[in-house]
């Protein structure tokens, strides 16, 4: 049977597959084996139970999943290699978490996408575009307009942010090429969309290598973010989706810190 390695924003895609299998497979139930990198009681752990019972209850027997338990059960780095090995089918983890651990037990290469948010003047966070690792710009022109921001100011913010992603480029990916895109499907990951400018920018960098498919999967976002992002990508996936009139990606994380540069090296030392 086929493996599958579920993050926390890839559930329902997963979940899709198993409703295809089970029309070909009504003679034989398929019982799939599951693990979670949260404790089973874990309050921020529940969200994939109505999922399961779902699958559960609509599957008719032809499919079940089957919960073996969380790091109790199975400690959570060395989930993914149970998947691999066959002692679980499905491990409900966070690609955010897991760093590259996804794409490795998908066989699939890895890549880091460099787009950085081009800052309105004046300010340390929020931001009227983007620019990727290409250098394509993204400008939010409703916004600009509402800003007042003048031609020079645009072209001056727009100057640095491009500055700032040739030198993140240099740094984290050594120039290296990204991995060939055309006709295949990619996956692009964030630990979530605050007004979705950023990974609006990369899906419309990656659209024009034309791959077979874009899947966003993401483990939060603003109700707006999703629904901008999902205008241009084949598919979003999130499982936590807030909307109200502030929002803020660490909101939805019990531990949140940004990564220092060295931090993240290390985690890209560690990619085959």
């Amino acid at each position: 049977m086929k493996k599958f390695v579920v993050g926390i924003m890839l559930v329902s895609i997963i979940f899709v597959s198993l409703f295809l299998v089970s029309e070909t497979h009504a003679k034989d139930p398929i019982v799939l084996k599951m693990a979670t990198f949260l404790a089973k009681n874990d309050t921020t752990a529940t969200a994939w139970r109505p999922l399961i019972d779902e699958i559960n209850t609509k599957g008719k027997g032809e499919i079940v999943i089957k919960y073996v338990g969380g790091p109790e059960a199975i400690p959570a780095f060395k989930q993914f290699e149970a998947v691999k090995t066959g002692v679980v089918d499905m491990i409900f983890a966070c690609e955010a978490y897991y760093g590259a651990e996804v794409a490795k037990a998908l066989g699939a290469p890895f890549s880091v996408a460099i787009v950085r948010k081009i800052r309105i003047p004046g300010t340390t966070e929020s931001g009227f575009g983007a620019v990727t690792w290409e250098g394509r710009v993204l400008i939010n022109e409703r916004l600009r307009a509402a800003l007042g921001l003048s031609d020079t100011e645009v072209k001056r913010s727009v100057a640095a942010t491009m500055d700032n992603v040739t030198e993140r480029v240099a740094r984290f990916t050594g120039r290296n090429p990204v991995p060939e895109m055309t006709g295949k499907t990619v996956i692009l990951t964030d630990d979530g969309l605050a007004s979705g400018l950023t990974m609006l920018a990369a899906v419309q960098a990656i659209r024009f290598h034309k791959p077979a498919g874009i899947l966003v999967a993401i483990p939060t976002a603003s109700l707006s973010s999703a629904e901008l992002v999902a205008r241009e990508a084949d598919l979003v996936v999130c499982l936590n989706i807030r909307s109200g009139h502030t929002f803020a990606v660490a909101d939805a994380y019990r531990e949140w810190h940004d990564l220092e540069d060295n931090e993240v090296l290390e985690e890209l030392a560690k990619i085959p």
